[in-house]
């Protein structure tokens, strides 16, 4: 778990290994540009969240679009990775996963290690 500017690190125990889909949009996102927009919100979430997924999903249409698109499709504990653009969404199964992945043009469906 990271904090502050992410120079902040706390181990967690490692969660249990489960299938998910990435979710990639064609461009990316700079880092200082994500920062910034968090700057200028002053927002911070509580408990395990992203904090710069609400000001990056505003000012970055194919971030809120994976985000929605996977929810819809019934994707679980959906966020956004580090400061953009990958979207990451948990699957009910692989199957679930394969589902959500053809939702979704160009993401890669994830199968929990054996």
């Amino acid at each position: 778990m990271a904090w502050g500017r992410g120079e902040r690190l706390f181990r967690l125990a490692p969660l249990p290994a489960a299938p998910a889909l990435i979710a990639v949009p064609p461009a990316g996102v700079a880092t200082a540009d994500a920062y910034r927009w968090w700057d200028e919100e002053g927002r911070a979430s509580d408990g395990l969240a992203n904090d710069l997924e609400g000001p990056v999903a505003r000012h970055f249409p194919a971030v809120s679009d994976a985000l929605r698109r996977l929810e819809e499709l019934g994707a679980d504990r959906v966020r956004m990775s580090g400061s953009g653009p990958t979207v990451v969404g948990g699957a009910r199964s692989e199957q679930h996963a394969n589902e959500l992945a053809a939702g979704i043009p160009g993401s890669i469906p994830v199968s929990a290690p054996a």
